[in-house]
Parts: C-alpha cells; sequence; structure tokens
C-alpha cells in the first residue's frame, strides 16, 4: 500500500494498552492526522486498557488493503510508541502525550512527518438526547440528534447548505465536525450548546471555518448563535406483535393539535433507536414521529435474523395501531417511512391495511431481494479491485448459483453439499477472495432462504394511498432506474393515482451528494442531494397537515 490519498479513514476496532500504562492517559476515543511525504492522513483510533494481548485492526475504507492491524505499542510516562505495517513500509509513529493531545513524529522507511491526536469524549446518549432538537439561525436551521449507526454521537443536518455529518466531543458542550462524513479531522466547524442556569439547553454557538483545511481557520469571529426552537414531548413506548415486545420512542411536537406521524422503518441489520436529525426535522413540521428498535437489536425482543418481511411488517402495522389509540395523533394520517431494505417492509405493511395512510420509500427497490443483491454485489467487485470484465463475471455467475441453490433445495445439507461444489470449482481463482463465503451454519444462510426470493410487485399491486419514491441516480445497492420504471409500472397497472417517482441526480444509497455511488467514495461526502429532505416535506404537507 502507497500513502497516495489526500484523506484517509482509519476506523480502530480497540487497541489494548499494557496493563501497566495508566489508562486515564490514553484510554479512549482519538481523531487526527499525521503528514508525511506531503500528504495529509485521516486517523481514528480506540485505546483500552488491557493486557496487550488483543489484536487492533484498522478499517481503512478509503484504501486497499482496508484492514491493517497496529503494532508495536508502548507507553513510557507521557511518551507513546506504536507501529502500522504497510507493504510500502512500517509507518512508525512516537509522540508527546499531552492535555487531551498526542503530538509528534511519524516516520516511513526516509521520509518524516509529524502527527497529533484529540482525545474525544465519552459518548453520553442520556446528554446527547438533551442537545436533540432544532436550532434556528435567522431562516437557516440546523437539526441535530443523536445517531445509533454512529455509535450514539450527534449527527447534523443544515437545511440551508444541505450539509450533514458527526459531532465529536471534546467535553460535554463542546464538539467539532471535520470536512465530510467519515473524515473528523482536520476540524472544519465546532459547537458549543448553551445552557441557562437551571440547566437547560437553550441555544448553540456555532463556528464554521471562513476555509477548509485547518482547525485555526475555526475562529471565534466565524461564531454565530441559534436558539433551540420547536420543543416537543418524548414518550418511551411498547407494543406487541405476538410473543415479540417491541420499544420505541414516539416525539410529538408540543402544539395543541392533531398531528400527522409517520412510523420510521430502516435498512438491513439490527437497527435501533436513536434515529438522528430526522427526528427533529420531521417534528418542526408539524409531524410526530415514532421509531422503534427492530425485533432483535436495542429493547425489542425477537430475531430479526429468522423473520421474514411480512413479519417486519406486521410489526409496523403493530406501530400504527399504537399510534391510531394515541390522543394526540390524528388517526386518518399515519404513514410509513421506508429506508434501503424498509423499502420491501413498508409496502408489505400497506398492502394489508387500509390504515396506513402513505408511503415514502427511500432507496427501497421494486425488484426481487436476489436480483437487487446481484447488483449490490456486482458493484462491490467494481469499487477499486482492478477486476477485468470475464473476472467479475464469472464471480457473478458463482454467487448467484449458490443463492440460488440455497433458495431452490429445501433440504438444507443437500444444498450446501452443491454450495461447497460451487466454491471448490473456484477456489484459487484471483477474484474468490472478493465474493463473500458465509459457513454453513452462518446466520446468512437462513435469512437469505427466508428473504431471498421476496418479490415486492404483488405488494405494491395492492396499494391506494399516496406514495413518494426517492431514489439515488448513482445509488450502487439498489438498481434505481430499472426500480423506477417498475414502480411506474406497477402504480399505473394497480390504478394507484397519487404516486410520485423521483431519481436524484448525483444521488448515493444514502442520497449523499456524490459522482460514483461507490462505497469507497461515501467517507469523503458532506451533504444531501436537493430534493431529499425538502422534497419529502414538501410532497408530505401537501397531503396531511396537523389540524
Amino acid at each position: 500500500m502507497k500513502l497516495v490519498l489526500s484523506i484517509l479513514t482509519l476506523l480502530c476496532c480497540g487497541l489494548s494498552l499494557p496493563s501497566s500504562a495508566a489508562p486515564s492517559q490514553l484510554e479512549g476515543d482519538w481523531v487526527g492526522e499525521f503528514k508525511i511525504n506531503g500528504k495529509s492522513v485521516f486517523i481514528r483510533t480506540r485505546f483500552q486498557p488491557g493486557d496487550g494481548s488483543q489484536r487492533t485492526v484498522f478499517d481503512m475504507p478509503l484504501e486497499k488493503p482496508r484492514r491493517v492491524p497496529l503494532t508495536q505499542l508502548r507507553l513510557e510516562a507521557t511518551r507513546v510508541h506504536f507501529e502500522l505495517p504497510i507493504d510500502a513500509g512500517d509507518v512508525v509513529f512516537d509522540g508527546q502525550i499531552g492535555n487531551g493531545t498526542v503530538t509528534g513524529e511519524v516516520q516511513q522507511a526516509k521520509a518524516r512527518g509529524t502527527f497529533q491526536l484529540l482525545r474525544l469524549a465519552p459518548v453520553n446518549l442520556e446528554l446527547y438526547k438533551k442537545y436533540a432538537g432544532s436550532y434556528q439561525f435567522g431562516k437557516k436551521i440546523i437539526d441535530i440528534g443523536p445517531f445509533y449507526e454512529n455509535e450514539n454521537r450527534l449527527w447534523f443536518f443544515d437545511s440551508e447548505t444541505r450539509r450533514t455529518g458527526a459531532l465529536y466531543g471534546l467535553s460535554e458542550t463542546e464538539f467539532f465536525s471535520g470536512p465530510s462524513v467519515g473524515v473528523a479531522f482536520p476540524i472544519e466547524l465546532k459547537a458549543t450548546f448553551i445552557k441557562n442556569p437551571q440547566g437547560d439547553v437553550t441555544g448553540i454557538a456555532w463556528r464554521e471555518s471562513s476555509g477548509a483545511g485547518s482547525q485555526q481557520s475555526v475562529s471565534p469571529e466565524n461564531t454565530v448563535t441559534g436558539k433551540k426552537v420547536d420543543s416537543y414531548t418524548l414518550e418511551e413506548v411498547s407494543f406487541q406483535n405476538g410473543d415479540v415486545r417491541l420499544r420505541g420512542t414516539l416525539t410529538i411536537p408540543a402544539s395543541k393539535v392533531s398531528h400527522p406521524a409517520i412510523v420510521m422503518i430502516n435498512g438491513s441489520g439490527p437497527s435501533s433507536r436513536p434515529a438522528s436529525f430526522w427526528i427533529p426535522f420531521f417534528v418542526r413540521h408539524g409531524i410526530a414521529m415514532l421509531e422503534f428498535d427492530k425485533r432483535g437489536a436495542g429493547e425489542s425482543t425477537g430475531d430479526w435474523r429468522t423473520s421474514t418481511y411480512e413479519d417486519l411488517a406486521s410489526d409496523a402495522l403493530a406501530a400504527v395501531q399504537l399510534l391510531k389509540q394515541h390522543k394526540s395523533i390524528d388517526p386518518k394520517k399515519i404513514g410509513l417511512w421506508g429506508n434501503s431494505e424498509g423499502g420491501w417492509v413498508a409496502p408489505a405493511a400497506a398492502s394489508r391495511s387500509p390504515d396506513v395512510a402513505f408511503l415514502i420509500l427511500r432507496s427501497g427497490s421494486a425488484l426481487p431481494v436476489w436480483k437487487t443483491v446481484l447488483h449490490e454485489g456486482e458493484n462491490k467487485l467494481r469499487d477499486g479491485n482492478n477486476l477485468s470484465e470475464d473476472e467479475i463475471r464469472a464471480a457473478l455467475t458463482l454467487k448467484q448459483s449458490v443463492e440460488r441453490i440455497a433458495l431452490d433445495e429445501k433440504n438444507w445439507d443437500d444444498a450446501w453439499s452443491k454450495i461447497e461444489a460451487e466454491y471448490d470449482r473456484a477456489l484459487g481463482e484471483r477474484w474468490f477472495n472478493y465474493v463473500a463465503v458465509p459457513q454453513k451454519n452462518h446466520w446468512f444462510w437462513r435469512w437469505w432462504r427466508l428473504r431471498g426470493g421476496y418479490d415486492p410487485i404483488p405488494a405494491l399491486e395492492m396499494i391506494r394511498c399516496p406514495v413518494l419514491v426517492l431514489l439515488g441516480e448513482v445509488d450502487r445497492n439498489i438498481p434505481s432506474k430499472a426500480s423506477a420504471a417498475a414502480y411506474e409500472r406497477v402504480f399505473k397497472k394497480s390504478g394507484n393515482t397519487d404516486y410520485t417517482i423521483r431519481i436524484l441526480p448525483k444521488a448515493n444509497h444514502g442520497l449523499l451528494e456524490g459522482e460514483t455511488g461507490f462505497d469507497s467514495e461515501s467517507p469523503r461526502l458532506n451533504r444531501f442531494v436537493l430534493g431529499y429532505m425538502d422534497g419529502m416535506v414538501s410532497w408530505l404537507l401537501k397531503r396531511v397537515k396537523p389540524s
């Protein structure tokens, strides 16, 4: 590996300190950069107390290979040494520990440079919940909330610039953000939460750099102060779907009217609360939000890995029934917001109940699961792996073959024997390591046999409520153009007269503004595309309003 990138993200999976080290000196999360050979490289790492026996792996999403172990950690008084072994030569760090900082020299072969690290304050979810809300700066509003996908750190959205990203804590009230969603350093903005004498959060001081690239440019002269607006109430809720107990949070605008409401349905994996700035964003427009932990995640029981889309749709409908009984919710204005994989769940739910008043589908595929997964797999193969077209075709043929066997064979032992034979024939091919090969008892196979053959078209044919579909032009996870055409055909055939399908220019799967849409590009991005956040709320308020 050569250090040829201007920004490199290193995400550490836990570095154990020697047992003799003083935990207070290095323990915790750090971010910073090192500069060598004229390049500035972003670093994020975590030091943990222990006996040093844990293997530390740095994840590098902007480089190949992505994962590199850290070695040779030594701590002596206020000096620290560690090394990053890479093909181009070990990168050696020697630094001085200060008050929340580590600064020093870095060396790779004969090249020398400098590095600096800042200690992050521990994540405090209960505190961050108090900071969640909307802050107004004249016509501009910044929405903020903790996000489960980013270790419960605060995440923000600027309504004027469409910029978004994480806020990393330096203390209980001081936070900062870097140039993009995956790069925290150098610092490009600072935020300080303001409290009244009673300890209530009343505002925020926001300081953005006058030019990208240096912490020093974030000066007090650039500070603007925003007032916390649009108060709301929070209710912890619990509801049942069969033997599954689901727990969530209902956020309701403080105004004394009957509110429309959205049930959030998140994407793949063990998604849970909190759902970040989307909650205050919708609430300040008068819309109540119900977020709940997916079954088997957070505080909900059950197991998402052994559930069908119909099971998850039933969970969503149980959430709708909960809202129908709430005195502050208009029972005729409850809708579902399906994100990514949730774009299959939400229509499945809406097709079964007239109580669903509207659907918003963000980056949801209208194609069968197996076709969508094949599309995603192809794009992962094309993302900087230097494979030829023949190699990509061969890898996709294997992927499609083994996944089809898993779907078609009723007996799993028989299916696995055929899958192993397919793997054995491909073993030794250069592309083989780029194809995921779960073991026989891995949870993926049961999940795949339950969901891989799912086709959303029958559910979509049953939907008569208003539907908004937002797709990304450069989405590499789902086939947007094919999905848009499929949505168009099915809604015309079914006679649904209120549907809107938009392919947003330059939008990736998360509807961030990019160029290629590949995963390797995502950490560099820092704002949503035009027509996403503003498009959702304008479409929705034409159909449901607080009353």
